[in-house]
């Protein structure tokens, strides 16, 4: 089950650049408890780069621990800053595209949220599918269809005009395999396009951002191994770009007639060297960490992260610290009153911070910080907010 080959172009090329041992198998599932939370079955990441496709994946992911977990949350829904791009996503699909009163299939479709928004924007019927798609206590639309099961070759023959892939390539272990399939389905009538989103891991390295890097996140991509992915499987590659603060890479893409390779493949000996590098300066982030956060519970204690999800997760998991962090702060009522994975953290609602009363609050992703100082403003609280990546800097010191 060990993907010791690249998932990508399947070469026994790889080389592991950076580890982190004993991680929780999930990253956005919530406990009703503390002891389940912090009784999870943990993991190991081995990040390898393949010197054949440049391609980072995790070579010691084993698919059977991803299926353990608990309610698995990881809507975004609740911030009005992510529903905003969303929905403009949504609409530049549907507007570019000319998806308007069309099908759109969604694999990967979480509760639906994405689903609905391409109805709101136009779309005639939209088509779901997830082996943990759940409408439950959500808004129905008689236009919105969610089927839980995974995409395999029984679903090639869904009608529907365009495929939505968004934050679920980075989950599945047989990319090459995957798209193939995915290929097919869309080869079947060439004026289908095929539209795809996913964490930009080149982010990720070079804002040595290492609480991105989480145990479900097999597959790590550049633009270069996206684009690389998309030709080895046989799709044309007809949009590429950075959105959402260069946080995630957009791919839109067509089938072509037949597979062939990458116009051009990265090189180990840069791409080794660079991670190496950022395996190296990871250590000294985390440690930099470690002492800001001590920092910040000496001047006053309950220390808030903002965040009640993954990052967080992928932070505590490498920090290997819980006593230097006291609860997170969650906006989605799924998560709050329950507890995260790994240190066992509680997720609070924002309206708690008035009886926490904290000083500080680190918030685990910076492009919410006005949109969090609004929130903690609207409750009537002083508290100082640092990005996290502040707290990366050997020389913070809090104000």
């Amino acid at each position: 089950m060990l993907a010791m080959n690249c998932p990508l172009c399947r070469e026994s090329t790889s080389t592991e650049f950076f580890t982190i041992a004993d991680v929780p198998i999930t990253c956005a599932s919530v406990f009703a408890t503390a002891s389940e939370a912090k009784h999870l079955p943990s993991g190991r990441i081995e990040l390898a780069n393949c010197a054949h496709c440049g391609f980072v994946f995790n070579r010691v992911f084993d698919p059977r621990l991803g299926e353990i977990g608990a309610e698995y949350e990881s809507s975004q829904a609740a911030s009005a800053h992510f529903g905003g791009f969303a929905r403009s996503l949504a609409q530049d699909w549907v507007t570019r595209h000319q998806l308007s009163g069309k099908t759109v299939l969604e694999v990967g479709c979480g509760s639906g949220d994405f689903l609905r928004r391409l109805v709101e924007c136009g779309v005639g019927k939209a088509i779901g599918i997830d082996p943990l798609a759940d409408g439950t206590g959500k808004a129905r639309m008689p236009e919105v269809e969610l089927i839980a099961r995974s995409f395999d070759v029984t679903q090639l023959g869904l009608a529907a005009d365009a495929v939505v892939c968004r934050h679920t390539l980075e989950h599945i272990q047989d990319v090459h395999g995957f798209l193939l399939l995915l290929h097919r389905w869309a080869a079947a009538d060439p004026r289908r396009v095929v539209l795809f989103e996913i964490p930009d891991a080149e982010r990720i390295f070079a804002e040595r951002a290492f609480w991105d890097i989480y145990y479900e996140h097999c597959n790590y991509f550049t633009e270069q191994t996206i684009t690389n992915a998309f030709v080895l499987a046989g799709f044309e590659v007809t949009r590429a770009a950075r959105v959402y603060d260069d946080q995630y890479l957009i791919v839109e893409a067509r089938a072509r007639s037949q597979a062939g390779p990458p116009s051009a493949l990265l090189t180990q000996t840069n791409l080794l060297t660079k991670y190496r590098e950022f395996a190296d300066d990871v250590r000294v982030a985390i440690d930099a960490c470690q002492a800001a956060l001590r920092h910040l519970r000496q001047e006053q204690r309950p220390v808030i992260l903002w965040q009640g999800a993954a990052k967080t997760v992928g932070f505590m998991s490498a920090l290997h610290d819980p006593t230097v962090i006291d609860g997170a702060i969650d906006l989605s009522p799924h998560r709050q009153g329950k507890y995260l994975p790994g240190s066992g953290l509680p997720v609070y609602a924002p309206e708690e911070l008035r009886r926490l009363a904290p000083k500080f609050v680190v918030l685990m992703n910076p492009v919410y910080l006005d949109e969090v100082r609004a929130r903690i403003a609207a409750l009537g609280l002083a508290i100082t907010v640092y990005p996290v990546n502040a707290l990366l800097k050997s020389s913070f010191v809090a104000s």
